[in-house]
């Protein structure tokens, strides 16, 4: 519970800052909370799970994973997008659509 806690303080560090070291730090320490977070996921994951069932556990968990952090990139950027944050947030976001900056 406080991983996912510093997870998310840690995220609200550098998400809001136009200061470098601010926001370096905070992505820092997000990666820091995320590993450990994600540790006891895993290991609380496969501690229900039976032994023979590990594989499928880990296998099932990465692509979900992988399929939430695909789908949520082009939606992050458009979201930055419609509520008018600047260019170079879409682009960090992954987002390959850019608002017209003439508008």
């Amino acid at each position: 519970m406080a991983a996912a806690a510093d997870y998310g303080l840690a995220a609200s560090l550098f998400t809001d800052t136009s200061w470098l070291p601010a926001a370096y730090t905070g992505a820092f320490l997000w990666g820091v909370a995320g590993s450990v977070f994600f540790s006891v996921a895993f290991t609380a994951l496969q501690e229900v799970a039976s032994m023979n069932a590990h594989g499928r556990v880990v296998s099932i968990s990465a692509t979900l994973q992988s399929w939430t952090e695909t789908i949520a990139l082009p939606l992050g950027g458009l979201t930055l997008a419609a509520l008018v944050v600047r260019a170079g947030s879409l682009t960090l976001a992954g987002s390959p659509w850019l608002p017209d900056s003439s508008a």
